[in-house]
């Protein structure tokens, strides 16, 4: 698939301003101190988690089998995925994900949203190559939405099975 540089343009653009909206969002005031303590500790398994995950890359990529069949970047992109999903589960396991006021069902439907769009760039690429693999190799696309499909799947699946066994709380 080749991408337009107004395409590339137009998303750097977009995660630009995500960026920057997010950065005045401060949603850091509506986690309490337990919460904020267990996120630090989300946020360092998740950093130990990628630094793992990239030496792990770095020694696989030596290998010449490894670089016949997996391409770099899908490689770099699994250890992104493998901590951002480390840090989410941990988090939600430990009701620290979402504020005490927030709703899971938000997050359920971001991540079936992500799911679903994901499962489609798929199927499409499916019916034109029917592989996930381009020219003998995992790429980033389409690769890396099956990579991206299956870390949601685990995420959204954690989250519903929180949101069942957590008791109600009533509000003080």
């Amino acid at each position: 698939m080749e991408w337009s540089p107004v395409l590339v343009i137009i998303v750097l653009l977009g995660l630009v301003g995500l960026g920057i909206f997010l950065s005045f969002a401060d949603r850091a005031q509506n986690y309490d101190e337990r919460q904020l303590l267990i996120r630090a500790k989300a946020y360092r398994l998740g950093f130990i988690t990628m630094l793992i995950s990239v030496l792990a890359l770095m020694f696989l990529q030596s290998w010449d089998k490894w670089n016949a069949v997996v391409d770099s970047d899908f490689g770099l992109l699994a250890a992104a995925m493998f901590s951002l999903m480390v840090f989410g589960v941990y988090c939600v396991l430990n009701d620290a994900y979402f504020t005490r006021t927030e709703s899971p069902l938000r997050g359920i439907l971001i991540c079936s949203g992500v799911i679903l769009m994901n499962v489609g760039a798929i199927l499409t690429n499916w019916s034109k190559t029917k592989s996930l693999f381009v020219d003998g190799r995992l790429t980033f696309s389409p690769g890396g939405n099956a990579l991206c499909v299956g870390m949601f799947v685990v995420f959204l699946i954690t989250i519903v099975i929180k949101s069942l066994v957590k008791p109600k709380e009533d509000d003080e």
